[in-house]
Parts: C-alpha cells; structure tokens; sequence
C-alpha cells in the first residue's frame, strides 16, 4: 500500500508506538513498505528521537532505502514535549514537520475543552513559534468536534494563527480543511485586486475604501501561497 501510495505522487506516513511501548515492532511491520514519514506520540525528550533515528537509519539500511531519506514527525501532547520543542525540533535532520496533538495534551494541561478551543490557544500559538523558529512544518492540532460550525470557527482560528498545515481525525473534515489551507483562484484574484488598490491609493483617500497595510501583507501573503501550489502542479 505504501508503494501504492508513492506510484500515485501521495505521501505515504506510519503512526508508530513509542520504542519503549513496542514501537520496534511496528517499524520491523512498516519498514519494508518504505513509508516517506514516520509519526513519533508522546514526544517529549531529545533521547527518545535519538534512539528513532538510530533504529530508523538500522531499518533502512536492512531495506535497501537511501539512508537519512524517512522522515520523523514528532508528535507533541504535553506540556513537557511543548516547553522542549525548541531542542527537540533540532535533534535530526529528519525532523521537517511536527504535529500537535489536541486531546491528551488538554488532558494533560487539566484544560476544560470546549468548541472555541481558548483553553490551547497559548499551546498553539507557542508549538507554531517554535516550529517557524525551528524552520519546521507546524501540523496544528485537529478539530475533534463534529459539528461544522465548530470546524468552520476552528478552520479560521488556525489560518488566523498562521497554521499552513492540519491534522485530521474525521473524514469527513478533509474537504473542508483543503478548501481553508488552499486558495482559490477566486480568492488569489481578489488578493491582487487588494494589492492593486493599495498601490494605487493616494494619501487623500477616501477612508472607507482605504487599503490598510494589514490587508496589504495579508493579500501579499495568499497570493504568495497561491503561486506556490500553482507551482507544485
């Protein structure tokens, strides 16, 4: 299935147990499939990516695949893995995306969950800084409510915060969070329109159609985004 998934241009990705929680058994399972990515929970200390490298770098090895090329994600879903990302994120190269978990880390926290999500906003405002800080691939947490105006409300938060990237648990939210995480063309002619109108206003400008700079950098930043799926193509 993971070859499968390669044939077809799609990324191929394994949720492993801990090491120590029968998690090298798992890789002995997944390995020969040669998944792109490999998904670490409960992250919390250097040691434990230490150990999934070395174990990783050993199963390539035993399966012919280019050595350093499986990628590790780890998984955030505490306040100890959070207040350490910063080391944690630097540990290998391997390390390009990081994700963080919502329900075992409110859990965690003692957090009352509720659909606003307020209760991890702090979390998740600190997981993004570190991980841009860190040059890496924020996955924010997933919405685990199913109700479509708490995903549409959750949706906003997340692109609000600067998230690019999402995790998802119900199927049925997939559509959605690709329709939040990528522009349309709509959306991208409309961002130039912003960024035409901005530099074409005077400093007499009617005030109720005054292009702020916020609006600027905002169309600035879609259009940028745009261009870089229109790219990938």
């Amino acid at each position: 299935m993971l070859r499968e998934t390669e044939r077809l241009g799609l990324i191929g990705a394994v949720r492993i147990n801990k090491l120590e929680n029968e998690g090298q058994a798992d890789l002995e399972g997944v390995m020969s499939g040669a998944p792109h990515a490999v998904f670490l929970p409960h992250t919390e200390t250097t040691d434990q990516l230490v150990a999934l490298d070395a174990a990783l770098s050993e199963c390539e090895r035993l399966h012919g695949i280019a050595q350093g090329t499986t990628e590790i994600v780890p998984t955030i879903e505490s306040a100890k893995g959070l207040v350490a990302l910063g080391a944690l994120l630097n540990v290998s190269p391997r390390i390009r995306c990081c994700m963080l978990a919502v329900e075992d880390l409110a859990a965690n926290l003692g957090a009352r969950r509720t659909p606003e999500g307020r209760e991890l906003l702090y979390a998740r405002s600190r997981f993004l800084i570190e991980c841009i800080a860190a040059n890496c691939v924020a996955i924010d947490l997933p919405c685990t409510y199913r109700s479509a105006g708490a995903l549409a409300a959750e949706l906003d938060l997340s692109t609000q915060l600067g998230f690019t990237s999402k995790c998802v648990v119900f199927a049925e939210h997939v559509d959605a969070v690709n329709r939040a995480l990528t522009p349309s063309s709509d959306a991208a002619a409309n961002a130039r329109a912003t960024l035409a109108a901005y530099d074409a206003q005077g400093p007499y400008a009617d005030g109720s159609a005054w292009i702020d700079a916020p609006e600027r950098n905002n169309a600035k930043r879609l259009l940028a985004r745009y261009e870089a799926f229109q790219g990938d193509r």
